[in-house]
């Protein structure tokens, strides 16, 4: 039997907590950035926990994890679970009214931690351009006027 660890079967439903948390329709990256930074958070001061343990090489594992979302995302779209539209930025996903009524459904006790989570990260990074959440997972800091 296959894994779930680290699969997109894994990263589906934090892409859909995401979306239902910030309600606004953002880029892989982004989708990405801020899947990586809940589950984080504590490695970049944005909370007191991180959601999967405390090790030495959280702030390393985005570039996997973007690659995921990318994956996850193009099934998401095919069960129509996201929709995908086309800005000046270029592709960037919403949350569809299949997905809330999903979400909404489930009640597993990591994903109510993760949604709690996100909305606290949301909450000091939202006013961030996809280019400045590159940054802060890649390099791993915020100015003093990013973190408002």
């Amino acid at each position: 039997m296959q894994s779930c660890f680290n699969s997109k079967l894994e990263i589906m439903p934090c892409i859909l907590l995401v979306l239902k948390a910030t309600s606004r329709a953002m880029s892989d990256m982004r989708l990405a950035g801020l899947i990586h930074l809940t589950v984080n958070a504590k490695a970049y001061n944005l909370s007191k926990r991180n959601l999967n343990g405390d090790y030495l090489f959280a702030k390393g594992e985005f570039e996997a994890r973007w690659k995921l979302v990318q994956a996850a995302l193009k099934d998401l779209c095919l069960q129509e679970l996201v929709r995908i539209q086309v800005d000046k930025t270029g592709f960037v996903y919403s949350i569809s009214q299949l997905d809330l009524d999903l979400i909404n459904s489930i009640n597993e006790q990591y994903l109510d931690m993760f949604y709690e989570q996100i909305l606290a990260v949301n909450e000091r990074v939202a006013h961030l351009s996809d280019s400045k959440i590159s940054d802060l997972v890649t390099i791993g800091t915020m100015t003093r006027r990013e973190q408002r």
